[in-house]
């Protein structure tokens, strides 16, 4: 196999603590960037948005594409330049916010990410305080928050005693139905809430795209991640490699299992192509 692009997660792949952390090991930087002075394209794809992706992108020394908010946004990096963007309309934000309520009452919390502008209610804050270091805007009424927004990128719906794996089987029971998923797609990326985005939205869309666009054959492709919003990605590339630790059901779906985060696991793989 000749490899041509590199794409992989953050959280729990190459950054072993979750957000705000972002520190990278020196064996994976050194690796990463072995492959980039070899040619290899490097993507880094993530459902972080645009501005806790970049202390990501200044370590890498990065100068390439970011994936971003499950792939929801493509950005160049280097130009500065948002290449690709879709996104939900408040209406839906509306509904589904409505909806969650309806279900679990007033022990769920929202967040919205639309543009580079954050949002959450009073109760997502409360229970992500300590994880909020960027400016935000504060809603007493998640509804009128969803009203106060032009287009959203993402929904963050986060559960005061129920783990994302608790709440995200829930919320495909409710959301599930085809008129649903015409409109929205579920994901499942970080252990404590959920991410909802528009229909289509998925990293392995995003990656593909950005092939196309560089005429790189999905065969050509190594994938790395650890969670379920990582599964389309792994399914894209001709290698799809999923961290020792990562969920379950990513690791049933995988071609390669390589060590945990922790341990570098990413950085061995990037070695052996490098040798």
């Amino acid at each position: 196999m000749t490899v041509e692009l590199v794409c992989t997660d953050v959280d729990g792949t190459i950054v072993a603590t979750v957000y705000p952390k972002t520190e990278i090991s020196q064996r994976t930087l050194d690796a990463i960037k072995g492959v980039c002075a070899q040619g290899i394209k490097f993507i880094i794809a993530s459902g972080r948005p645009l501005r806790t992706m970049l202390p990501v992108a200044e370590q890498l020394d990065y100068d390439g594409i970011m994936i971003c908010l499950n792939g929801a946004m493509i950005y160049d990096y280097q130009k500065k330049l948002e290449l690709y963007s879709i996104s939900m309309t408040p209406s839906i934000v509306t509904e589904l916010i409505i909806d969650s309520l309806r279900i679990f009452g007033s022990h769920v919390g929202f967040g919205i990410e639309s543009g580079n502008t954050f949002l959450c209610d009073k109760k997502y804050f409360s229970l992500r305080e300590l994880h909020i270091n960027h400016e935000y805007g504060l809603f007493e009424n998640p509804v009128e928050m969803s009203k106060a927004v032009e287009k959203a990128e993402k929904l963050i719906i986060i559960h005061e005693t129920l783990s994302s794996a608790e709440l995200y089987p829930q919320l495909l029971d409710h959301f599930g139905d085809s008129e649903w998923q015409s409109k929205i797609r579920i994901s499942l990326g970080h252990p404590r809430f959920i991410d909802i985005s528009a229909a289509g939205v998925t990293k392995g869309v995003a990656l593909k795209r950005m092939c196309e666009d560089l005429n790189i054959l999905p065969e050509n492709v190594v994938s790395f991640g650890n969670m379920l919003n990582d599964t389309e990605m792994l399914h894209y590339a001709g290698r799809g490699i999923a961290v020792a630790d990562a969920h379950p059901l990513l690791l049933d779906k995988a071609d390669e299992i390589t060590d945990t985060c922790e341990n570098d696991g990413v950085a061995m793989v990037l070695e052996n192509i490098l040798r």
